[in-house]
């Protein structure tokens, strides 16, 4: 590690084991005395407040999630642990800027080229619907299908919940879809949602407004999921199965922001 040029410190943890006894910061004393530059790239849980969270959108996840206490201390501590550092530092989602203003986001990278997909979404006779539950409270995935249950009755879509397929699968279940559904609590959008994009789907969940604007201010393209939150989860579902010449537009914009924005 001495002879490294620069570390990326991952979620504020330790790197070298019981060689500096986990203690973070006298790892960042060690390599900076060897002459490597040390930056922090913040990842969510690690960095993102959860009282702070709960107040920004009324959909989140924190006021409900038994680790709530845990996550709050560790939020702050690794927060002051990146104030005392006073480091370079990165965050891999745009809603981490709530917690770190100063971070610079560094936007997680997807293989576009591995999601394309002969098959264009809204082709097939049926429209199928999909939702990989990947942290069921976290993603809201019990809101789903009771948001979705009349328009499932009447046999107006096929929704699938996925759980447990492998990442190298996931190309295939993503061609079989023609609508993706996210995340409905967090407010913001990670690699699954990436994924569907570069596939050509049309992604939907909810996404908060400070995350878009931010996507547009960085790269002046506009975020192609479709808002919506468990309330209007059922209204927005059916309005895309009414207007499929818009569904296709949305879907077809996918692989375009992923490359702009994802392709590292």
């Amino acid at each position: 590690a001495r002879q490294f040029s620069h570390v990326l410190v991952e979620a504020e943890r330790s790197m070298f084991g019981r060689e500096f006894n986990r203690d973070l910061e006298q790892e960042i004393a060690a390599l900076t005395a060897a002459g490597v530059s040390v930056a922090f790239i913040c990842h969510g849980t690690d960095i993102r407040d959860p009282e702070h969270h709960a107040a920004l959108t009324r959909w989140s996840p924190y006021p409900e999630d038994p680790r709530t206490e845990t996550l709050q201390h560790d939020a702050r501590a690794n927060l002051a642990l990146l104030r005392r550092a006073q480091r370079p530092t990165f965050i891999s989602t745009p809603d981490l800027a709530a917690d770190v203003p100063e971070a610079v986001w560094c936007p997680v990278v997807v293989n576009t080229q591995r999601f394309t997909t002969a098959v264009p979404a809204f082709s097939r006779d049926r429209v199928r619907v999909i939702h990989a539950s990947s942290n069921p409270l976290q993603k809201g995935s019990d809101r789903i299908e009771p948001a979705l249950a009349q328009l499932i009755d009447a046999g107006s879509l096929d929704y699938e919940l996925i759980t447990a397929t492998p990442a190298d699968q996931m190309p295939g279940v993503f061609a079989t879809a023609d609508i993706v559904l996210d995340q409905f609590r967090l407010g913001s959008y990670g690699v699954a949602a990436c994924e569907a994009m570069a596939a050509g789907r049309v992604v939907v969940g909810h996404v908060m407004p400070e995350v878009r604007e931010r996507v547009e201010r960085d790269f002046a393209i506009e975020l192609p999921i479709v808002e919506a939150t468990p309330d209007t989860l059922g209204e927005v579902i059916a309005g895309l199965l009414a207007d499929p010449d818009r569904a296709r537009a949305i879907a077809a914009a996918g692989p375009a922001y992923v490359s702009r924005v994802h392709s590292g």
